[in-house]
């Protein structure tokens, strides 16, 4: 090849080899390949499982008695741990089984002080309470009553603190009015239900709490409930139930006069959704007034008594349903013992017939009747 031939041919590469260079720097980027997305799976696609709402909370059972007194006759039996010879052990179960029991004790709980000037003073010695604590499964007792300061104001407050020793609580009585109307607030079931308890049979006007002074609740007025009206009004938004245990009546009376009337429809105008009474040592009258039951007189349940009748009640507490059902019992001696069979349906007929706006069915629940 001639020089000149050569010299065309090696420029010729140059531009060449350049001409590719640039071609190389300025081409595109290869397009990406597309992202394949998978179809959902079907357990993408099944739908979340449903939400089921909690149960309802179970129902609550709520035993109560009348007026029990540990001391007199009855108090060597208990001393002596005969249990069963004060109250049959299926009754004493029934108020161990339920979630809250409660009564009224009816005497002082001390070895201190002198009897008051009156016709019956009761007291009882302070170990005695560990047979309401143990047979009968006692939380809380009642001191709004006409025995309680028997004894005199050092007796009255030994009975405040033994019964708290032997963990019942009292309640309706206490170291000043502040105390004295305070609820006994119990929690069962996931409710709370407030306990209150007040006195009428007042032996004396001492035995009034005051803002310094110890003694009971005192709610005479049924048009001024005073503290109890505005007890009740402060736990109405907090708790679920509100049971009110009054001491009321005339002894051996077997309805209730128009004072104890008054005051249970106060009460549950008011906001309670129970009234029990005691003091007058029988059973009186049953009534439903707006819905709610009124248990006029429980009477006597473990006491020195002339009067054989008188019923273990037990309440049910479920949502908005309040039942109650009656045990008919029988008293002998120093026994208190669930009647059975046609003795329980005479004493359940007998009560029904006393009764304003209700009856018992054969089991003993508290039916109440429509309207005529």
């Amino acid at each position: 090849m001639k020089p000149a031939k050569r010299r065309i041919f090696a420029v010729t590469a140059v531009v060449t080899a350049l001409i590719a260079a640039l071609a190389g720097i300025s081409a595109p980027a290869p397009s990406p390949e597309p992202v394949h997305i998978p179809e959902p799976t079907e357990a993408i696609r099944r739908p979340k499982p449903e939400i089921k709402p909690a149960p309802p909370p179970p129902p609550v059972v709520i035993a109560v008695a009348g007026d029990v007194l540990t001391g007199e006759k009855i108090g060597p039996r208990i001393a002596a741990g005969e249990y069963d010879a004060v109250l049959d052990g299926r009754t004493a179960e029934m108020f161990r089984e339920a979630d809250v029991a409660v009564i009224n004790l009816e005497t002082s709980v001390s070895e201190r002080g002198s009897p008051a000037d009156k016709t019956y003073t009761f007291r009882s010695p302070p170990e005695n309470l560990a047979f309401l604590r143990d047979h009968l499964g006692i939380d809380a007792a009642s001191l709004a009553n006409n025995h309680t300061l028997d004894y005199g104001r050092d007796a009255f407050y030994d009975t405040l603190e033994h019964a708290r020793e032997y963990g019942i609580t009292p309640f309706g009585a206490g170291y000043d009015l502040s105390e004295a109307a305070a609820p006994y607030i119990a929690e069962a079931g996931g409710r709370r239900i407030a306990f209150f308890a007040s006195n009428q049979i007042l032996p004396a006007a001492s035995w009034t709490a005051g803002t310094d002074k110890a003694g009971q609740l005192v709610t005479k007025d049924p048009k001024n409930l005073g503290a109890l009206a505005e007890g009740i009004r402060a736990v109405r938004e907090t708790c679920d139930y509100i049971i009110v245990y009054m001491h009321w009546g005339i002894e051996r009376d077997a309805r209730p006069n128009d004072v104890q009337k008054h005051t249970a429809h106060t009460l549950i105008d008011l906001g309670a959704d129970v009234v029990i009474g005691s003091h007058p040592h029988i059973i009186q009258s049953f009534e439903y007034y707006n819905g709610k039951p009124i248990v006029y007189s429980l009477g006597n349940f473990i006491f020195n008594s002339r009067n054989p009748e008188t019923a273990a009640l037990f309440i049910t507490l479920d949502g908005k349903n309040v039942t109650l059902r009656a045990v008919p019992c029988r008293m002998t001696g120093t026994l208190t013992y669930a009647a059975e069979g046609d003795d329980a349906l005479a004493l359940l007929g007998k009560w029904s017939a006393l009764s304003y706006n209700c009856e018992f069915d054969a089991d003993g629940t508290l039916i109440e009747k429509a309207a005529e």
